[in-house]
């Protein structure tokens, strides 16, 4: 099981009252950093995911990239030991704010497994399960 987070470029961690700032060291030193502080919006710092049209964007604590449900599960897993919030980024073609997160949040692309259609001779229909990754 592999379960990747992404990792941090040269940033700053300020945690201010159970939130946490952050600025990048290319900010021109602590003067800098105190302007991001009270500037959030700062053109020094780019975020870590954004949808397609550059409209919805986050810093996650981490962004996991799972393959496999046994992969899900111990992302799920960490997170509830952790006390942190999942949401999930698809394609990125949402122009909602549904994946934009401050806690951990997985990107189901890999997760591409299309299980054995199952026939119902009853209602005379087949059903088929694909995982999220698939479309």
């Amino acid at each position: 099981m592999t379960i990747q987070a992404v990792k941090d470029k040269d940033i700053f961690y300020l945690n201010n009252n159970s939130r946490t700032t952050t600025a990048s060291k290319k900010s021109k030193g602590l003067s800098g950093f105190f302007r991001s502080i009270f500037n959030p919006s700062s053109k020094n710092k780019e975020p870590k995911w954004a949808n397609w049209a550059k409209n919805q964007s986050c810093d996650p604590s981490e962004i996991f990239h799972p393959k496999t449900l046994q992969d899900l599960t111990a992302i799920v897993l960490k997170a509830k030991a952790s006390g942190k919030k999942i949401r999930c980024a698809g394609s990125g073609h949402t122009w909602s704010s549904s994946s934009v997160t401050d806690g951990y949040l997985v990107d189901v692309n890999g997760m591409a497994q299309i299980h054995n259609p199952v026939y119902d001779g009853t209602h005379k229909s087949w059903t088929v399960t694909v995982e999220s990754g698939v479309l």
